[in-house]
C-alpha cells in the first residue's frame, strides 16, 4: 500500500505543480496583453494628434483586439469618430406648433 500511496501523492503534487505553473503563465499572458493594448492605444493617441486618423483607428482596433477590456481603446475610438465627423449643422429653435383652428359645423339641430 505504501507504493501506491506514494504514486498517489507524487500524482497530486505533479498535478498541483502543473497547476500552478499554467495559472501562472496565464496570468503572465494577460500582463502582456495589457501591456499591448496600452502601447497601441499610446501609438493611436499620436497618430490621432497628427489627424492621421486612419492609423489611429487600426492602432485603437488592435489595442482592443488585445484587450477588449480596456476601456481606454473604446474612448480612443471615440475620440475618433468625433474628430473625424462633421458636427450637425444647428437648426432652428424649435417653433411652437400652430394651434388647432377651431371648426364650427352647423348640424340643423
Amino acid at each position: 500500500m505504501s507504493k501506491i500511496t506514494s504514486i498517489i501523492g507524487l500524482v497530486l503534487i505533479s498535478a498541483a505543480g502543473i497547476i500552478v505553473a499554467l495559472s501562472t503563465s496565464y496570468a503572465d499572458v494577460i500582463k502582456a496583453k495589457k501591456e499591448l493594448s496600452s502601447k497601441y492605444i499610446n501609438k493611436a493617441k499620436t497618430e490621432l494628434e497628427n489627424k492621421n486618423y486612419g492609423k489611429a483607428e487600426e492602432f485603437a482596433k488592435l489595442a482592443i483586439k488585445a484587450d477588449p477590456e480596456n476601456k481606454q481603446a473604446y474612448e480612443v475610438i471615440v475620440d475618433i469618430t468625433k474628430a473625424t465627423v462633421a458636427p450637425v449643422a444647428k437648426t432652428e429653435e424649435k417653433k411652437e406648433a400652430p394651434k388647432p383652428k377651431k371648426i364650427s359645423i352647423d348640424l340643423g339641430c
